[in-house]
């Protein structure tokens, strides 16, 4: 018996070549799919009990078992939309291309910002198809395996900087982090030289002067900066805020220390052998 598990009135299936597209191509492929009402429904579809989780020798939930114990499932009709129709596994692949290749900017509506507590849900700072069995089967983030060969099917990149990261801690206290806030706030040239950018809109952080921080990627910079979407103030549970416990919120950086670290020569060797 089919497995109904969300809606299907826009073609997915041709978003399937989204990778493969120009920036200016892709734009035009997902126009259709801007809308306010998208992203819930999307999240409701991959949440629902239709797909499988497949975990591996170690527990872990598996990217690669799951998605290859799908194919069959979607090659067989047994996955459907919420009026009846097949989900293709060219509609699949469309979908988990849409959350995963394209920019939040480019996924979000006209006018929404990821700022306002009303999309911070959808934010940079949520893995999109994670987080929708995190909703709605209570899975949490640190359960799945991002050594898995296929998880970057799943999450987009510069979420999965973070999330192979996961467990770390680092040397830095909340003094040097709020240090390295300030001088990556500061606007360097013009005629705002010297004035401090908001912090809603310190999306990206320059180097600050510190050879292991600034070799961090750029995202899992913002976040240990707290900075944009991954301020304490906008935090949402299905965001992710912490390197030490990625389903945990972090502790404000005007309050206490964050992922105080015991040996900074330990915390260096962590860093290095988990990047790039």
């Amino acid at each position: 018996m089919a497995t109904r598990i969300g809606f299907g009135t826009l073609n997915w299936s041709s978003l399937s070549n989204l990778r493969v597209l120009d920036a200016d191509e892709a734009l035009i492929a997902i126009s259709p799919f801007k809308s306010n009402y998208v992203l819930p429904q999307l999240m409701a579809l991959l949440g629902g009990e239709g797909i499988k989780l497949q975990r591996n020798t170690e527990g872990k939930v598996s990217a690669e078992l799951t998605l290859k114990a799908l194919t069959p499932r979607l090659d067989a009709g047994e996955l459907t939309f919420s009026k009846g129709q097949p989900m293709t596994k060219g509609d699949f692949i469309g979908i988990i291309r849409f959350l995963t290749y394209v920019s939040r900017k480019e996924i979000l509506p006209a006018g929404a910002k990821q700022v306002a507590p009303e999309w911070a849900r959808f934010s940079t700072c949520v893995p999109l198809i994670l987080s929708a069995f995190k909703e709605f089967r209570n899975l949490k983030y640190s359960e799945w395996d991002f050594e898995d060969s296929m998880i970057d099917q799943l999450v987009d990149p510069r979420m999965l900087s973070i999330l192979k990261l996961s467990g770390t801690e680092v040397c830095w206290d909340a003094s040097d982090l709020l240090e390295f806030q300030s001088i990556a706030r500061t606007v360097k040239t013009g005629a705002s030289a010297g004035t401090a950018r908001h912090i809603n809109s310190t999306t990206a952080i320059s180097k600050v002067g510190d050879e292991d921080f600034d070799k961090l990627p750029s995202l899992v910079r913002v976040l240990l900066l707290q900075t944009w979407v991954f301020q304490p103030s906008l935090a949402t549970s299905l965001g992710v805020y912490n390197l030490l416990d990625i389903d945990a919120p972090a502790e404000p950086l005007i309050t206490a220390d964050v992922f105080k670290q015991k040996s900074n020569s330990k915390t260096t060797k962590l860093i290095d052998e988990v990047l790039w």
